[in-house]
């Protein structure tokens, strides 16, 4: 390969790569310009505008700074324009009075949220094997937990079942722990206490659940797992006649599931007690 190859190789390479910062430059600043006009529609005088820092989140959320006479005619200092696209266009959701890292944090939630609502919505779904249910109203109590109402119908006609979905998120994936006849607000106190620091703990707050007849009413504490095969779960039992009542589930592993030996109220022996006189009685030695 001569000089005049390499000169012509090198120069073609060069206009290439100053085309493609061109075009990455006219496509920011065509994003720039259509978020511009939607941030003005909102301004009481968008000829005093000055526009800041501009961050995109998840394609479909923006925070962008700006600072604008308000109606006294006095500059009212650096807010946030919180925005939102749809199709094609962004549209100005509102203007707030917080900071551009405050706007990009609440703008991470919402997008964590929406993706959130689409994986729960395919489990939900999945679990009632009902074609036509519909997820109606959403809350994340946390990063892990989730409650979402339900209407389940079955049959496509006008008699349709609310009831609430209790969600857990255990490596990344959303699981339904149990779905209830109890309004939203009551779901998301409730599963405050549904916590769980593994997937065997996880898996045997979901078998206690699934055995209690009111389960919004119960709180989960410490799970103790005794060898491979046996755990107790402490659990409380709320009612509205004689408070809080403090027990313990026993629990026994099979294959990869765990099933519930007993289910004591009182609380009168210690985990090993429960699973050694229990071991005793199924004439398994521990």
């Amino acid at each position: 390969m001569n000089y005049l190859t390499l000169l012509t190789c090198w120069t073609g390479c060069f206009i290439f790569s100053v085309c493609v910062d061109v075009l990455a430059t006219e496509k920011k600043s065509d994003v720039h310009s259509d978020a511009r006009k939607a941030v003005l529609s909102l301004l009481k005088d968008p000829y005093s505008a000055h526009f800041g820092k501009f961050s995109q989140v998840d394609n479909k959320y923006a925070c962008f700074t700006v600072n604008a006479r308000n109606s006294m005619g006095g500059y009212a200092g650096d807010h946030e324009a919180i925005l939102t696209k749809i199709g094609k266009s962004w549209i100005a959701l509102d203007i707030k009075d917080v900071t551009h890292e405050h706007c990009v944090y609440t703008m991470k939630k919402m997008a964590a949220k929406d993706r959130a609502e689409v994986a729960i919505k395919k489990v939900v779904t999945t679990h009632l094997k009902d074609p036509y249910a519909e997820l109606d109203e959403l809350s994340l109590v946390d990063d892990n937990l989730a409650c979402v109402t339900v209407n389940s119908n079955k049959s496509n006609v006008s008699n349709s079942i609310h009831q609430e979905a209790f969600l857990g998120k255990l490596r990344k994936k959303w699981v339904v722990l149990t779905i209830e006849d109890v309004n939203h607000e009551t779901c998301k106190e409730a599963i405050k206490y549904f916590i769980y620091k593994s997937r065997e703990e996880f898996e045997a707050i979901k078998t206690v659940l699934s055995k209690r007849t009111i389960p919004t009413l119960v709180k989960f504490g410490e799970f103790k797992q005794i060898g491979d095969d046996y755990a107790c779960l402490d659990v409380s039992q709320r009612y509205s006649y004689n408070g809080e009542i403090d027990g313990q589930a026993i629990l026994k592993k099979t294959g990869d599931k765990w099933i519930v030996l007993a289910d004591d109220e009182s609380k009168h022996e210690t985990c090993k007690e429960s699973i050694e006189r229990i071991s005793t009685k199924e004439g398994i030695q521990k």
